[in-house]
């Protein structure tokens, strides 16, 4: 095998790991999907997660970070009041026969 087939290591700055983990904090997708979609290995993603991660949950979010928070809260709200209205409704069923 020759050297030229190896890949020279890239160096990412300090910000591109903190906006990775924090797209990863703040998506709800797995670690691997992330990475693949950022270019980057999965164990470095989950690496700069355990090293940075306690520094990011400091730190106020940022607007674009609440915005997807907001947006998920919303979705999952729909979700529940669809489960609660089909539960009342099996209720009303069940109670009148």
């Amino acid at each position: 095998m020759s050297t030229d087939a190896k890949h020279k290591p890239i160096k990412h700055d300090l910000e591109f790991k903190k906006q990775a983990v924090q797209l990863l904090m703040t998506s709800g997708r797995p670690v691997a999907q992330v990475a693949r979609e950022l270019g980057i290995e999965a164990w470095q993603l989950r690496d700069w997660r355990k090293r940075l991660q306690p520094e990011l949950a400091k730190q106020p979010e940022t607007l674009e970070a609440l915005r997807l928070r907001l947006a998920e809260l919303e979705r999952e709200n729909v979700q529940l009041r669809q489960q609660r209205d089909i539960l009342k409704k099996t209720l009303g069923i069940v109670s009148t026969t």
